[in-house]
Order: structure tokens, then sequence, then C-alpha cells
């Protein structure tokens, strides 16, 4: 019996690899798929390696972007990936490799995620059946090949890490995978606190998940804490990055509210008595979560504006009914007869997996070389809106040297130079002011013969100005962490060994 329990498991795990080489096959192909972010993904994540290989930890500005000018663009959006792209980079892979490779490892990883958490509850095809629904979502196969999300992608991993944690009760993968969706993806972590929470609620010791959960939150404190507080230093809260009004689920596209909402309706309005609380919760959590990407639920977006500052698109709710929405499959399946789960199975993968090749054969690819990305220095968000707020006058054009004399008689000899540190020789024949073209973000400090001194960023440009008295001097400047900033990576320092000790505590009870 044990045997066949184990090869019942093992083609369960074979299932969700198939169901995702259906997915990712694309990937497969040389080049780069056509998606409205997939290239500025590839392109800060260039950016962002090259910046973390100069020293620069944790990686908040990077040197590159805008149009050599620097951009402070990680310290507010998802880096998740990027520190994970960094490795496969350091291993030699490319930079559009490396993107594939991130796309692969979160689709299978949810995948298989999604199936252990099912099997903790349910039989193999039934586990599979609802695995395979997230994989083969209609939702997923639109953030891929279209939209081109890696970040959103990326996140899906540490939620499904978090579902297998609350629904099999492993207590341990809670913290390390709240700190991942926190990093994952800043607006998918703010959509599944609530239903998470609301699942956790439903469980034998909730204590201990909100518990680790909290750990998780401390683990990644040295992101969302600045992300929060920065956030008057930059201008995103005036830009309207995007019309929230034309991303609802509509009757053009409607199919991307994929089929868990069908298991949704099954369970709470015909069979409702033959479902657990749990599996009801989830039900009304991808009900809810569906009529969120709704045109009926305007009004709620109208009446709560930062829910569309910070989410933006109504359709990003369909992350939680297509994940969540597994259960229900799953659920749904579970009961009926063995013969008719067959056939169930059957018709979903041929319906999900028709719907999947379609919408591949309208990719179109490019074949960029490398050094497209690893040159390229747009900024790689919609509307600049991580611009520090005393840039009052665009760039649109790299200056021609980093460092040059803005006022009075002096030459500066340049040293070394990199995206975030400057070192060279001015020689002033009279009181100077020298211009480095960077734009101030708090964190870049400037020496002058090894004194600490004041920068001028009050410039339409935004660029750092500094004095320099007559004579030879050597100028130095630099980003690094500031004193706000070092206490957020203490904390979270402080958690990640709490964590361990965490750790050591479950493993001595058990």
């Amino acid at each position: 019996m044990k045997k066949r329990k184990t090869y019942g498991f093992l083609i369960g795990f074979a299932g969700v690899i198939a169901v995702s080489i259906v997915l990712l096959w694309p990937l497969f192909r040389h080049g780069f798929f056509i998606t409205d972010d997939g290239d500025w993904m590839v392109i800060r994540l260039s950016a962002f390696y090259q910046s973390l290989a100069d020293g620069q930890f944790p990686v908040r500005f990077l040197g590159r972007l805008y149009h050599n000018y620097g951009y402070p663009v990680s310290n507010f959006l998802y880096p998740g990936f990027l520190y994970v792209g960094s490795f496969f980079r350091f291993l030699g892979f490319s930079f559009v490799d490396v993107i594939k490779i991130i796309f692969a490892i979160s689709i299978i990883g949810s995948g298989s995620f999604l199936y252990l958490a099912l099997r903790k509850k349910y039989e193999t095809l039934s586990s599979l059946g609802g695995a395979a629904s997230f994989v083969l979502s209609p939702y997923v196969t639109f953030d891929v090949f279209t939209r081109g999300s890696v970040g959103e992608i990326f996140a899906f991993l540490p939620a499904s890490m978090l579902l297998y944690g609350i629904m099999a009760h492993v207590y341990w993968i809670v913290p390390i995978a709240t700190a991942l969706l926190i990093l994952g993806h800043n607006s998918l972590a703010l959509l599944f606190v609530a239903p998470l929470w609301l699942l956790v609620g439903l469980q034998p010791k909730p204590w201990v998940y909100i518990k680790g959960m909290i750990i998780g939150v401390g683990m990644a404190t040295f992101f969302w804490l600045p992300a929060l507080f920065e956030r008057r230093f930059v201008i995103f809260d005036r830009v309207s990055v995007a019309d929230t009004f034309t991303y609802f689920i509509t009757v053009k596209n409607w199919w991307l509210l994929g089929v868990g909402v069908l298991a949704a309706l099954y369970i709470l309005f015909i069979r409702r008595a033959k479902f657990t609380a749990f599996e009801r919760a989830c039900a009304i959590i991808v009900l809810l979560a569906s009529i969120l990407s709704l045109p009926i639920s305007a009004v709620l977006w109208s009446s709560v504006p930062s829910l569309s500052s910070f989410i933006q698109f109504p359709y990003r709710f369909l992350s939680i009914s297509t994940m969540i929405g597994a259960v229900g499959i799953s659920a749904a399946m579970s009961l009926v007869q063995k013969k008719s789960r067959i056939y169930i199975f059957i018709i979903m993968l041929i319906v999900l997996g028709g719907y999947t090749l379609f919408q591949q054969t309208k990719i179109r690819y490019s074949d960029r070389v490398e050094g497209y990305y690893s040159t390229n220095e747009g900024t790689t968000t919609v509307k600049n809106e991580y611009m520090p707020r005393w840039v009052q006058v665009i760039q649109t054009t790299r200056a021609s040297k980093k460092v040059e004399v803005h006022s009075g008689d002096a030459t500066y000899f340049s040293g070394k130079e990199t995206p975030q540190y400057i070192d060279g020789i001015v020689e002033a024949r009279s009181d100077s002011i020298v211009q480095i073209n960077t734009i101030y973000y708090p964190g870049w400090g400037v020496t002058i013969d090894g004194k600490l001194i004041a920068i001028d960023y009050t410039n339409t440009h935004g660029v750092m100005r500094v004095n320099v008295s007559a004579g030879s001097h050597r100028l130095e400047a630099s980003f690094r962490e500031t004193g706000f900033r070092l206490i957020t990576d203490i904390i979270s320092f402080a958690f990640g060994v709490m964590y361990l000790v965490w750790i050591y505590t479950l493993s001595r009870r058990s």
C-alpha cells in the first residue's frame, strides 16, 4: 500500500512537470518573446547585477539607468527576482536566459508546491487537477506571454509555498515564504495578506502561523520599510501610472477568470454542505477576488484611491482567484466518482492546454544581442514614477562626462568610475563648483580630501554639485546605506536570527 501511495505521489509530480512544459516550451526557443514588460525586466536585471557586482548591497540605486544619471527603482519595486537572477547571471547565463530560468523555476515550483499542499487533503488526480488548473490558467498564460510580468510570476512561488505551509502545517516554511512574497512583488504581497490570514484563522494553531508571518515580515524589513518611508522623496504619489478603469475583466477577456470560479460557485451554491469550512472559505475568496476584477466593483476603486495607487490593475486580483481556485478545483473533483473524475481531468487539460497552445501561436520573438540589455539606460518604469521630486527637468540624453566643472577655473582628472563610486582629482585654479552628473538620492555622499562636504542638488536636473576651493584635491563620491536604512538592515538580520531560533524551538517540540 505504501509503495502504491509513493508511486501515485511521484506520478502527480511528473504530471505537474508535464503541464508546466506545455506552458513553458516557448522558452526553449532562441531569442526572447515580445511582451509589455519583458525587455524592461531584462534591462533592469542587467543594471541591478552591475550595481550588485560593484559592491552595493542591498541594491537600491541603479546608477546606469536614466541615461547614466541613476534611478532608485530597486529601492521601491520587487527586487526578489533580481537577487535570484543575479545568482544565475553569476553562474554565467545570459540575462535573457536568466529571465527564462526564473519563469521556469517559478511556474514549476508554484505548481509543485500547490500539488504538495493539495495532496495533503485530496488524492493524486484531484490534487494534480488543482495544480494543473493554476499552471495552465488563462491568467498565468496572459501574465507570462502578454505582460511578461516576471515579478508577478516569481511571486506565485512564495505564495504557493505559503499556501503549502498553511495546508500541510509546515510551520518553518511560513517565514521564508512570507519574506520572499514581500520581496517578490509589492502589490501581490498586499493582495494575498487578507485571504491568507483568513485561511490561517481556520487552522488548529493559528497563532503559530501568525508568528511565522510576523517573522517573515521582519526579515523583509530592509526592503518594505524604506520603500514606504522614502515614497516622500519620489513623485510616485503625483503620477497616475495607469487608468485603472481600463483594466477590468469584460466580455472581451472574460476567460481570464479561469475555471476556479466555476468550482467556487459549485462549492457555495450547489453542494455547500459537502465541503469543509476551509474549502468554503477558499470559494468565498475566489468569488470576492473575481468580483474585484470586474466593472461591478468600479465604485470601490473610485472611493478608495489607495487601491488604484498600489494595485493599479483590477485584473491583478485574479492572481488570488487563480491560485486559491486550485483548492476549489481539487475539492470539487474529489467528490465525484473516480471515472467521472478522470473525464473531468481530461476535459480540463484539453480546454486549458488548448487555450495555452493557441495563445502561444501569437507569440512574436526578438533576437537582440546581449549588449542591447546590458547597455540600455532607460528607467524601466512606465512614467518615471520613482524619479526624485527635486528633478524638475527630465534628461533625454546621457552627459558627455560623468564629472565636469560647472563654474570656476578648474580641471577634473577622472580616476575610477562605477555606478556608485567616483574617484578623481580636481586641479582648481580658483574656487569652483564641480558637477557630478548623477541625480542625488539619499545615500550619496561626497568627500574632498577625505572630508564629507555638503551636496547641492537644488538645480532643475537634480544632479549633485559641490564647492571646491582653489588647489589640488581628491574628490570621492559613493552611494551607501543611510542611517535609517542601516537600522532596517539590522532589523532584518535580527529577525533572521529569530527565525533560526524559532526553527530550533519547533524542532525540539516535535
